[in-house]
């Protein structure tokens, strides 16, 4: 790919929401992780189904996990305690919330041609 894809990490994350919302009374978190990888990593281009490749998959990965990892804990321990929709809210979106946030970071790792060294020379730093 030339261009960056910007809907990785906003499809990664309603993956994992959409998993969350589906198996919401089975306390399983791996239908979240598929949806998310299959959302994430599958595009329909030009008439075509486009697989974006292993990074990708592993960048997702990566995601879904810590995405779910804290949104759960967050959600357990600040909203547990409250009964109703606004609970189940917070179970749902904020892992996908997060796991969009992390998305924006690995998407970077796995955009990242592996041939190409950085330079020594920053725009930030005037000495170099």
């Amino acid at each position: 790919m030339t261009e960056r894809d910007r809907a990785f990490p906003f499809l990664t994350g309603l993956g994992v929401s959409l998993g969350l919302y589906t198996i919401l009374p089975i306390p399983v978190p791996i239908l979240p992780v598929v949806l998310a990888v299959l959302l994430g990593t599958v595009r329909y281009r030009h008439g075509e189904i486009v697989w974006l490749g292993e990074r990708h998959t592993v960048a997702v990965l990566g995601t879904a996990g810590l995405g779910l990892f804290f949104g759960l804990s967050l959600a357990w321990i600040f909203f547990s305690p409250y009964p109703g929709t606004p609970v189940v809210a917070a179970f749902i979106g904020l892992p996908g919330g997060l796991s969009c946030w992390f998305g924006f970071g690995f998407q970077r790792w796995a955009e990242r041609d592996l041939g190409m060294r950085r330079g020594s020379e920053s725009r930030w730093d005037v000495r170099s």
